[in-house]
């Protein structure tokens, strides 16, 4: 028959063995762990660190800290690109430093200039506006900017032009009257600003106060016709008594009065001349003041020999309270011009028999401060009719007089 013959050897030293090698390869691969985790924990914080730190600085420079810089000290790829970040923020600052730097000039030349200036989006609310804008249309600009220009109901001159620009985007002029908080007379120049060549960002409207230059027109046209007017007075007489004496019709006594009277025209003639020639050389500065020592009391003195006639003719007393030995450094001839005018102006205004007195004092100013007599207080006083109250702000008006009748009877110009 057939039979079967088995061999059989146990596996329990096979599976010793096999354990064995395991927990060795175990046991390797824990060394192995243990010896690479730090190897390659330093190689993954030199990828990754950098990385990270040029993350943080652009986060910084997205949110406009352009002094962040990137830690770039290796050579190689991430190394180039951390310095390739801390330029680009060099240059960010830099060119944010010089921004900052123009617009803080740029501001304050906004805010110091003397035009008012006003800009209007397109979308048609107030952008900017200066302080000289704020001074000239009396509001703030904390309370406008945002706000539609339209609001600006107090100036309908300057809506109505901006409306105008904004429709024909052509520059506009004008002229516009305030009357809040100040009077004054503005010149507009309103113009559309353009950003590329059919894109407008708005329009910009430029303010300037031309009440002065408008007054001095004004006083410029009447002084030339007040000229004229005081000119022609004292001629056409002149020409009238002259017409009547070369006609031979006049007894001598007429004939003498129509030759004082012609003496006195053509003295008030000159008079006029010379206060218009002082006044021209006055202000076209060609007046050469010679200062030297002027003693206060001969020169009052004098003035009043010189006047003496004049106010005896009215029973005027004048009197001087001047102490002796005052003096005063100033030009002597434009001095007595000044003092002439003003003790002639009350003797011929005073009533007969009254008085003009000058004083002097010398305790003014910072006398009591410094020990010295540095500054004089001359006056002139006078009891006559007086200016009224609503006149005296015209009093440095050229030709000006309360009572013209009464002036031209007396001899003044009102220069």
């Amino acid at each position: 028959g057939t039979g079967f013959v088995r061999f059989g050897q146990s596996m329990a030293p096979l599976d010793a063995e096999s354990r064995r090698l395991a927990a060795a390869l175990a046991i390797g691969f824990a060394a192995l762990l243990l010896i690479a985790a730090p190897i390659v924990y330093r190689i993954s914080r030199s990828l990754t660190g950098p990385i990270e730190n040029m993350t943080r600085v652009a986060n910084r420079i997205a949110n406009r800290d352009y002094r962040a810089r990137a830690a770039a000290a290796g050579k190689d790829e991430i190394g180039q690109l951390g310095r390739a970040i801390n330029k680009i923020s060099e240059s960010m600052q830099s060119q944010m430093s010089q921004i900052l730097e123009d617009e803080t000039r740029l501001r304050s030349v906004l805010e110091n200039m003397t035009s008012g200036i006003l800009m209007i989006g397109k979308g048609g609310r107030i952008a900017l506006m200066n302080r000289s804008a704020e001074q000239y249309l009396g509001v703030k600009a904390a309370e406008r900017i945002g706000q539609p220009y339209s609001l600006l109901h107090a100036h309908p001159e300057l809506t109505r032009m901006a409306a105008a620009v904004f429709q024909s985007r052509e520059p506009m002029r004008g002229e516009m009257e305030v009357h809040f908080p100040v009077e004054r007379i503005l010149d507009i120049h309103a113009m559309p600003m353009k950003v590329q060549e059919d894109e407008y960002a708005g329009i910009v409207i430029v303010m300037h106060d031309i009440t002065e230059i408008r007054k001095l027109t004004k006083m410029r046209s009447e002084f030339v016709a007040n000229v004229s007017h005081e000119l022609k007075t004292p001629v056409a007489a002149l020409q009238g008594f002259a017409e009547t004496l070369l006609a031979g019709s006049a007894d001598p006594e007429t004939e003498r009065a129509f030759l004082r009277m012609i003496y006195e025209e053509s003295g008030r003639l000159s008079r006029l001349i010379g206060d218009i020639l002082d006044l021209s050389e006055i202000e076209s500065r060609r007046v050469a003041l010679q200062f030297s020592p002027v003693e206060l009391k001969p020169f009052f003195e004098e003035l009043f020999r010189v006047l003496a006639p004049a106010a005896d003719k009215k029973g005027v007393v004048l009197e001087e309270r001047v102490p002796p030995g005052l003096f005063l450094e100033a030009d002597e001839d434009r001095l007595r011009q000044i003092f002439m005018n003003l003790l002639s102006n009350g003797i011929m205004y005073s009533h007969d028999g009254g008085r003009v007195i000058v004083s002097v004092e010398t305790r003014f100013g910072t006398a009591e401060e410094t020990g010295e007599n540095d500054r004089l207080l001359i006056r002139v006083q006078d009891f006559g009719i007086g200016i009224p109250k609503e006149d005296l702000p015209r009093i440095f008006e050229r030709f000006y007089r309360v009572d013209k009748a009464r002036s031209r009877r007396s001899g003044g110009t009102g220069l």
